[in-house]
């Protein structure tokens, strides 16, 4: 009898933790919405923009591709493709910047960048991780626009 109660003790004692353990502001269809797994976490593409070279291109074609950069980083927020976007300060390893891209593939990735024509012109290279991160990350660009008061 005393190990029933010993057994039925300790059963009571790990369902309460397992209770305790879960989030109780959890939402599932949010959560399903982001793709998030059950720590609220997905994989995300980490892309590092490194300098190129300009080489070859006059100061004319070195901005209209930097343009395009610029363009391809607005379409694709829109799109809740790239999530984060930004550039980094000198530094001695040539890293400009960084995406934090939404994507199912490094191919997908690939073809976001294409599209971007410093990278395509090789002006910037791209620096692909896999990067796995909170499934809540696109959602602070929702007040981006509330806080920026010009635009690029």
């Amino acid at each position: 009898m005393q190990q029933i109660l010993t057994i039925i003790s300790l059963l009571i004692c790990f369902s309460y933790t397992e209770a305790q353990s879960v989030n109780a502001v959890y939402n599932e269809s949010l959560a399903k919405e982001l793709g998030a797994d059950d720590y609220g976490m997905k994989s995300y593409f980490l892309v590092l923009l490194q300098s190129g070279s300009s080489e070859g291109f006059t100061k004319d074609e070195v901005t209209a591709h930097f343009q395009s950069h610029m363009q391809n980083i607005t379409k694709y927020a829109a799109l809740k493709k790239i999530i984060v976007a930004g550039p980094i300060g000198k530094n001695e390893e040539g890293l400009r910047g960084i995406f934090i891209i939404n994507a199912a593939t490094e191919e997908e990735v690939k073809q976001i960048l294409q599209e971007d024509g410093a990278v395509a012109s090789g002006i910037l290279n791209a620096l692909i991780f896999q990067w796995y991160g909170s499934a809540a990350l696109p959602t602070y660009m929702d007040n981006h626009s509330k806080v920026q008061k010009k635009t690029f």
